[in-house]
């Protein structure tokens, strides 16, 4: 299997005093894959468009950023 993938994404983090954070970012990804098959097998059983193109890409997370002392 051969995915190649790019990403171009801007955000924002939170950190708050306690330590704990929140990212939000939003941006486009292109992607473009493919797969291996067996041998005999046909290319109509497999559909490869889900794996190519552009897209919108968007993420939340929190976390916790420990520091040191």
């Amino acid at each position: 299997m051969e995915i190649t993938r790019a990403v171009l994404a801007i955000g924002r983090q939170w950190v708050t005093n306690s330590g704990f954070t929140m990212d939000l970012f939003i941006g486009g990804l292109y992607s473009k894959g493919g797969i291996e098959t067996e041998e005999g097998a046909t290319g109509e059983n497999f559909d490869v468009a889900k794996f190519e193109g552009f897209r919108i890409r968007t993420e939340f997370s929190i976390g916790f950023a420990f520091q040191s002392f």
